[in-house]
């Protein structure tokens, strides 16, 4: 399966090579009077120096957004929470009005949800075509709760690559749920799913377990949750072995350790919000082997490590803001929320109206002085409203050894094996992307030239499979050898640069 770093601005489609089944990342903006600077339908390519295709279209998205994409990396369809838009940037035939609410559809001027997590996608293991789409009422301001109803819907893709809706709008919970939170986990099994969304006024949490053909609910307890958690983001790891969520609205940070067998939570440790003075911001990701989770308020980054004693005393701080303005509403931009993309770094966008992007090159860095963090050094072309796109591991297989390691499945067991690679131009100028199967351990990516010799080596991700390598101003036009190695895994291409 692979992942697609989807970048929605009016909205735009940002495909960052081969990049892993359904790991997009979205940005999204206001329009029309709102935004006067945001708006209109240009293609773009080399959005970075990497080989980079953006593809921008007059459907507007604000902060909440899912996607999924085939496994080669393709977009197959979108949402803003409101509509379901497939590749073409067209409204799918009767996926539109999708989470009804009782109160006029307000948002539709800023494009979709306005809050992040209320959409997730889940794809039938059994039939790779059918897709489920779960997805909430949208916030009303003029009401002190979140969202009322979690909804269902589920659409095929056709032989044809067109779109279908199977049904749309099932109401599957009818309950106060919170304002963020909708995320899912593969059941230890590797073929069912955990979704998770917790109840806005107790401390219970629904989980639900998708299997083929059944949907089980159940209301659990959440340890530890606040009576009233407002804006708390969710997210588990990418190993499956953790549950995490935070805000600074007064919840703090919350780590679990969840049982992908039984479903069921065990709470590690509470952490009160570091910095007390500061009431805004819920960023919140681990890093891609799970060990670290970083966390931000508004001006603030940290992290914790999970093998720690897990206290105050252990947090982390990793920047400390500096202004920084970029904005189509005139005003600092701070940090908003953050997520792990599909090559293995953190990014943590800006408030509303935002073209840039702070990054975590190697958030697994065990020194804290060689994480790589940069203040807002990622540049999109079109200013950014802080849209989160809602992923989880898609590639998370089950868990060998385990009590429910029982289907016999091959489908989905995540074995280390010799990864498949290919490079987004060949030849190029040195400046280029790769693209690999993933891996649940970290590898090393080493560049060779004819006669054998090490010319660059630099560390590889777990779960990410995609990579940058910029060596243009150290590689003279010629032939190279480019080595993937996973452990006694490894693979092999060449390359040519020619400038």
């Amino acid at each position: 399966m692979k992942w697609l770093l989807l970048i929605l601005l009016p909205c735009a489609v940002f495909a960052q090579g081969n990049i892993p089944f359904g790991r997009m990342r979205a940005v999204g903006t206001q329009s029309g009077a709102t935004c006067p600077l945001c708006g209109g339908s240009k293609i773009y390519s080399n959005l970075t120096s990497s080989d980079t295709g953006l593809f921008i279209t007059d459907r507007l998205m604000w902060t909440n957004a899912a996607n999924m994409s085939s496994s080669s990396g393709q977009l197959l369809f979108y949402t803003n929470g409101w509509t379901l838009v497939d590749r073409n940037g067209q409204v799918v035939q009767g996926a539109d009005s999708l989470s009804p609410t009782p109160r006029s559809f307000d948002d539709l001027l800023y494009g979709g949800n306005n809050f992040a997590q209320n959409s997730i996608f889940i794809q039938n293991d059994t039939d790779s075509s059918l897709y489920t789409m779960i997805h909430t009422t949208l916030y009303d301001y003029n009401i002190d709760h979140g969202p009322l109803t979690v909804w269902l819907s589920k659409f095929k893709i056709n032989s044809d690559s067109t779109i279908s809706v199977i049904e749309k709008n099932i109401e599957l919970i009818n309950d106060t749920v919170e304002f963020l939170g909708i995320t899912a986990c593969k059941h230890a099994n590797g073929r069912d799913w955990w979704v998770m969304i917790k109840n806005q006024f107790t401390t219970k949490s629904h989980l639900l377990l998708f299997t083929p053909d059944t949907i089980i609910s159940d209301l659990i307890e959440t340890p530890g949750a606040a009576l009233f958690d407002e804006g708390a983001l969710k997210v588990f790891s990418p190993n499956g072995n953790y549950y995490a969520t935070y805000t600074s609205h007064g919840g703090g940070l919350r780590m679990y350790q969840f049982d992908r067998c039984a479903g069921s939570l065990s709470l590690m440790s509470i952490i009160p919000d570091p910095d007390n003075a500061n009431s805004a911001g819920f960023g919140l990701s681990f890093s891609p082997s799970g060990r670290f989770l970083y966390f931000s308020n508004l001006e603030k980054v940290f992290r914790v490590d999970m093998q720690s004693n897990l206290q105050p005393s252990d947090v982390q701080l990793v920047y400390t803001y500096t202004p920084f303005m970029d904005s189509a509403f005139g005003y600092l931009n701070v940090f908003h929320v953050m997520e792990l993309g599909g090559d293995g770094k953190i990014y943590i966008n800006g408030s509303g109206g935002c073209r840039y992007y702070c990054t975590i090159d190697y958030p697994d860095e065990v020194n804290l002085a060689n994480i790589g963090y940069h203040h807002f050094n990622f540049k999109i072309p079109f200013f950014n409203n802080h849209t989160l796109t809602n992923h989880v591991n898609y590639s998370l297989g089950q868990l060998p050894g385990s009590p429910c390691d029982t289907l016999g499945l091959t489908v989905g067991k995540l074995q280390i094996k010799a990864p498949q690679i290919s490079i987004g131009s060949n030849p190029n100028n040195g400046n280029f992307s790769v693209n690999f199967t993933e891996q649940k351990i970290s590898g090393v990516l080493d560049v060779y030239d004819l006669n054998g010799q090490v010319l660059h080596s630099e560390y590889v991700a777990p779960w990410s499979n995609t990579k940058q390598v910029n060596l243009q101003h150290q590689l003279s036009n010629g032939m190279y050898a480019l080595r993937l190695s996973f452990g006694e895994q490894m693979g092999v291409i060449k390359f040519v640069v020619k400038k």
